[in-house]
């Protein structure tokens, strides 16, 4: 017969109360380096892979930024964005902010259009076959740095891959109120902690972002709620919609060297502005 002592179940009780069961299922928190690193890995293709085999998804997004002005201080300013993806070439979303931000993009699986209500103006992009293809071009070739890219990629854990990376789990912890684990990383170009939820579906929680090769080493900070990994868009979600009297303007496409020198003409005939028609 198995006897458990009071002490042992009062444990148990308590690790249920707080929203883990590690105590009680014999499964330790890392402690070497080789295990933290090791749980990290684990935890981060855990999310990517929840994410992965979601055909279409949502969630808000809470951002906290930092800019750097030309007299070298930081100025912080905060958005909010809904994001609706469908695989794999479809992807809305709506942000708004304290800079007086309102802009609503689209991507319909040929072109990315942009509108932004305040200045009544608005901008498109040819955009690329999936939507994988799409955010490395307005990355590459448009200077577009949007906060939530990475976690939108078909495979999210290959953006946060990365041989150089030093760092793993570090803790549990709770936002908004749900137990999450907590990894943090180091690279060259940024630091990064990622908070996931630690009760399946394991979704993002929290990250921050040290941006350490820009002046300042502005931070950045995203707290996700909303996540809805079942969600049934309507195709008419993803249809730009562009209200009369808006402004077309043009977006600056930087071409790659090694493209002029191949084809100059082709290449500066590319554009990255079509009205829509």
């Amino acid at each position: 017969m198995i006897t458990i002592n009071a002490s042992a179940m009062r444990r148990c009780v308590i690790a249920v109360a707080v929203g883990t069961l590690a105590a009680c299922a014999g499964q330790r928190d890392p402690t070497t380096p080789e295990e933290r690193s090791a749980r990290g890995d684990q935890l981060l293709r855990k999310m990517s892979d929840t994410l992965k085999a979601a055909q279409a998804f949502s969630f808000t997004v809470s951002e906290s930024h930092e800019r750097m002005r030309r007299n070298g201080q930081k100025e912080p300013y905060t958005l909010k964005r809904d994001v609706v993806v469908r695989r794999p070439d479809r992807l809305w979303s709506h942000t708004t902010g304290s800079d007086n931000r309102n802009v609503k993009v689209t991507y319909d699986g040929k072109t990315v259009t942009v509108v932004g209500d305040t200045q009544k103006i608005y901008a498109t992009i040819n955009a690329r076959a999936t939507l994988d293809e799409t955010l490395d071009l307005v990355t590459e070739r448009y200077d577009l740095r949007v906060a939530v890219a990475d976690f939108l990629y078909s495979s999210p854990y290959d953006s946060f891959a990365d041989s150089q990376a030093k760092g793993g789990w570090v803790r549990r912890t709770t936002v908004e109120g749900k137990a999450c684990d907590e990894v943090s990383y180091s690279l060259k170009a940024v630091d990064f902690t990622l908070s996931m939820t630690s009760a399946e579906p394991t979704v993002p929680c929290e990250a921050r972002i040290t941006f350490k090769e820009e002046p300042g080493q502005p931070v950045t900070q995203l707290t996700f709620s909303n996540w809805n990994l079942q969600a049934q868009p309507a195709e008419s979600q993803f249809a730009a919609h562009v209200p009369q009297g808006y402004e077309l303007i043009p977006v600056v496409e930087r071409i790659p060297k090694a493209e002029i020198k191949a084809d100059a003409a082709k290449a500066m005939g590319t554009t990255g502005t079509t009205p829509n028609k």
